[in-house]
């Protein structure tokens, strides 16, 4: 049982917790605000002000314009008070950035992912790459307040990558391999969750209750957001849209099944078609974007010569439109969703591949979901994973219950 102390000290922590988010959310806003939003006493808020200022996650920014009668002094969050590690662990790419409290990335490392190095390399660069940023951003870790990582594939909720495909990697615990080198909190989640959750904080998302994520790249998957959470399902394994069927007759998927999603409008399938057509003589422009060799060829460049009016292109595009459009009209109808926001190369087509999306969409979906359900490009273009694992992070550490037992709120220290 709590004490009488125990409890008042419960409250107040709690109390710090509601107006620090409050003042995240609708900042810049003034103390009497606070009050009439939370209905907590003036001098109440004025104490957890004050308390907040001296723990330097809160600062006050000058008065109010308008309005008649004494000014008040308005409130902001210090966004670079503490800080969050995002890593983007891509089968091609790897970033690791350090972001402040509202997301913004203040400097970021990119490096080539070589999956063929083996699980052990590839952390231990990973491991290599956290340290050097720290060290050469000059922060101290105490301001550091967790690692966020996005990988492709199957992770649980304690951080292990179960399956990881295109790594080879089974039952990997990177998200403990990090906590023991670096002692901080670690969040492990699948890559497209982190892009979801990006958008739902900092992006085209906010305040959005209910809305999908699909990136289209090496593979094809959804991240959804349903009342404003983080949809995990049961064995975190939601959101795996790519391997649904858009063509029974389709070529064979690696799953096993046939015509999924991912083996007709991913990158790699865009590629693959765009290949075969060139091999049996079509001539087109991408051949010479990709200068002159085959195995360059991409979804990005395949999107580049479309919009300069390439025939392969225009008709590699529309079609792959008219199969995420199937797709899409799929996840509408399941999660009625207010919107859905899609990732990857294939956006630099713009209307090029979005028309034919939304035609099918509106032929597949059901009226009435397809008419609530906007459809729109990412926001926070390549930087969004990395932003979306340092939101794992950002996320934690504003949930209330987080704050209640972090240092950072501590009315000890």
């Amino acid at each position: 049982m709590y004490t009488k102390t125990g409890n008042l000290r419960l409250v107040q922590k709690i109390n710090r917790s509601l107006i620090l988010n409050l003042i995240k959310d609708k900042c810049p806003i003034s103390r009497a605000d606070i009050s009439k939003i939370t209905k907590l006493t003036r001098s109440t808020v004025s104490s957890i002000v004050d308390y907040l200022i001296k723990k330097d996650l809160i600062k006050e920014i000058g008065l109010t314009s308008s309005g008649v009668g004494r000014k008040a002094i308005l409130l902001e969050l210090n966004s670079k008070a503490y800080h969050a590690i995002g890593v983007d662990l891509g089968t091609l790419h790897t970033t690791v950035a350090i972001t402040d409290m509202l997301g913004m990335v203040e400097t970021k490392i990119d490096y080539p992912t070589n999956c063929r190095q083996g699980k052990d390399k590839i952390i231990k660069k990973l491991v290599t790459t956290i340290h050097n940023i720290v060290k050469d951003y000059g922060i101290q870790w105490e301001k550091i307040s967790g690692i966020g990582v996005a990988a492709p594939g199957l992770i649980d909720k304690k951080g292990i990558m179960l399956i990881t495909p295109n790594f080879g990697w089974k039952d990997t615990p990177l998200g403990e391999i990090l906590k023991k080198e670096f002692h901080i909190p670690v969040f492990v989640d699948n890559n497209v969750n982190a892009m979801a959750l990006a958008e739902f904080e900092f992006g085209k998302g906010q305040g959005v209750k209910n809305f999908v994520f699909i990136n289209v790249g090496m593979g094809i998957g959804a991240g959804v957001i349903i009342n404003g959470k983080l949809f995990h399902g049961e064995s975190n394994c939601t959101g795996e849209i790519g391997h649904t069927t858009v063509d029974y007759n389709g070529p064979k998927c690696s799953c096993g099944n046939k015509g999924c999603l991912e083996v007709m409008a991913s990158g790699p399938a865009i590629a693959k078609r765009v290949i075969k057509a060139i091999k049996e003589g079509e001539k087109s422009l991408i051949y010479k974007l990709a200068n002159y060799d085959l195995n360059q060829i991409s979804a990005e460049i395949v999107s580049k010569a479309a919009n300069q009016g390439d025939k392969l292109g225009l008709n590699i595009m529309e079609e792959t439109g008219e199969y995420l459009g199937t797709g899409v009209a799929n996840i509408i109808n399941l999660f009625n969703p207010e919107l859905v926001i899609i990732g990857g190369g294939v956006t630099r087509a713009g209307d090029l591949i979005f028309e034919p999306l939304k035609k099918a969409v509106q032929k597949r979906a059901f009226s009435v979901s397809a008419k609530v359900a906007k459809i729109i490009p990412v926001s926070l273009g390549k930087d969004c994973t990395v932003i979306g694992a340092a939101a794992l992070v950002l996320k934690e550490m504003f949930k209330i219950t987080r704050v209640i037992t972090s240092s950072h709120l501590d009315s000890t220290k």
